[in-house]
């Protein structure tokens, strides 16, 4: 009966641990991905801007062939 009772306890200790890492991951990712992101916006300008310029160029080439 008491080896039941520890093993019981031991699973839900491994279980909060478990959990709490988890928590402690998702955190982690989170902060990874907010750096990755603004690292990676800080090196390349949103698409946006981009295809704006893009736009713009090919509308001054056609208007220099015509």
């Amino acid at each position: 009966m008491s080896i039941e009772r520890r093993r019981s306890s031991d699973e839900k200790a491994r279980r909060i641990k478990t959990s709490e890492r988890i928590q402690i991951a998702k955190v982690t990712f989170a902060e990874f991905a907010s750096d990755f992101r603004l690292r990676f916006l800080a090196r390349f300008p949103l698409e946006r801007n981009h295809s704006r310029e893009r736009k713009s160029r090919q509308i001054k080439k056609l208007k220099q062939v015509t």
